[in-house]
């Protein structure tokens, strides 16, 4: 693969996304905050009430908790709807056909758009990776297993975004309904709840979502809770490797058969 490439898509957008870099920045860490602070009032509610746990979250880890599933949800959140956001920038700056008619294969565009998230989101793992360090220490090596499967969670949801992406292009009068499977699939990743504090029906959509097995997998790395390794990266490595090519697939059928729309 040429990654020089890949690396020209990733500088050409970081120096897009370095126009206004307060804002950058300042609404990256914003929205992971918001989260924990939301849910830590509600967990410090239960606790002060006199419960004593909920799910293997107790007073002493629930910080944590909160901390490492915000942080997949913002990994996730921006993998999302990065494609989306994009190509209708495009589209308003009427540069989306000089942008998809070049010689670059759609992988490499998956990739080299992922990289330029890193400046922002590098910024918010060491924030929050680091707070939770500081509550809860692990070790080292289980620090780097951590973070390799935030962004194989953040490549897999690439894959996914390409796709959005797509129907952006093609009709974005369809849009809304990723709004719905977005927050359905936020609901189902048990990001700042316990998957024990669902109903039992919703159990089975849950255990084979592979954003709650990367979050279960970080936890349990993390915090010490029970869980079985293999069933976690059964789900997540095909998820890493098959979203982005799958993506890419569905992004070319698409386009080929609808086209651009609006433009």
């Amino acid at each position: 693969m040429n990654v020089t490439q890949i690396f020209a898509i990733a500088k050409k957008e970081i120096k897009l996304n370095f126009r206004f870099k307060w804002n950058y920045f300042g609404d990256a860490i914003l929205q992971p905050l918001r989260f924990v602070i939301l849910f830590s009032v509600v967990y410090s509610g239960f606790f002060l009430s006199g419960a004593k746990e909920i799910g293997g979250i107790t007073q002493t880890n629930f910080i944590s908790f909160l901390i490492l599933g915000s942080l997949v949800h913002t990994f996730f959140s921006f993998g999302f709807n990065i494609f989306k956001t994009k190509f209708i920038n495009e589209k308003y700056w009427q540069t989306i056909l000089s942008f998809l008619v070049a010689p670059v294969h759609r992988l490499k565009l998956v990739i080299g758009i992922g990289l330029s998230e890193l400046p922002r989101l590098g910024i918010i793992l060491v924030i929050f990776l680091g707070i939770a360090y500081l509550i809860t220490p692990i070790a080292f090596a289980k620090l780097l297993l951590v973070i390799l499967i935030i962004f194989l969670a953040f490549l897999g949801t690439l894959g996914v975004s390409l796709i959005i992406g797509a129907f952006s292009l093609a009709n974005e009068d369809t849009l809304f309904a990723f709004s719905y499977i977005y927050w359905g699939w936020t609901f189902l990743s048990c990001l700042y709840y316990p998957l024990s504090s669902l109903p039992r029906f919703l159990h089975l959509a849950v255990r084979i979502n592979p954003i709650y097995h990367c979050i279960e997998f970080i936890r349990e790395l993390w915090l010490g809770l029970s869980g079985t390794t293999a069933v976690h990266l059964c789900f997540i490595i095909p998820f890493a490797i098959l979203a982005p090519v799958i993506g890419v697939y569905l992004f070319n059928k698409i386009i080929k058969k609808i086209g651009i729309t609006g433009y």
